[in-house]
């Protein structure tokens, strides 16, 4: 944005880094939270893909940027949506870069969005 790299002309140490980043992100997620900044657009690519349908719900998580726990974002389909998608979200989706639609909501301190329906991802 200014040309440089702040965080390198202040000498932060990668741990502080790393510090920095999560604070911002815990930052972004209460700004969507209490001002209703929450429904977006957001792009990334699936790094992985995990339906557990042993769990309560039988949840599908998309994780984005990064394999889980480390994901920067996670879109969730619930396991009544799930027969919407043919073929499974696994095959459709899995290593490939997405747009998704929805309503940004926080979950133990991770951004997602649940997705309800096909119409609200597209393959980029």
């Amino acid at each position: 944005m200014f040309g440089f790299d702040v965080r390198k002309r202040m000498g932060m140490t990668p741990n502080q880094k790393r510090w920095g980043f999560a604070i911002a992100a815990v930052l972004l997620a209460v700004c969507f939270i209490l001002y209703g900044i929450n429904h977006r657009h957001v792009s990334g690519h699936v790094a992985s893909v995990h339906y557990s349908y042993r769990v309560n719900g039988k949840p599908t998580f998309l994780n984005l940027g990064r394999r889980y726990p480390f994901q920067e974002f996670t879109v969730v389909i619930w396991g009544e949506d799930r027969d919407k998608f043919q073929p499974s979200p696994e095959t459709l989706y899995g290593g490939k870069n997405i747009r998704v639609t929805g309503r940004i909501t926080s979950f133990r301190g991770r951004l997602e969005i649940v997705v309800t329906s096909p119409s609200q991802i597209e393959i980029e």
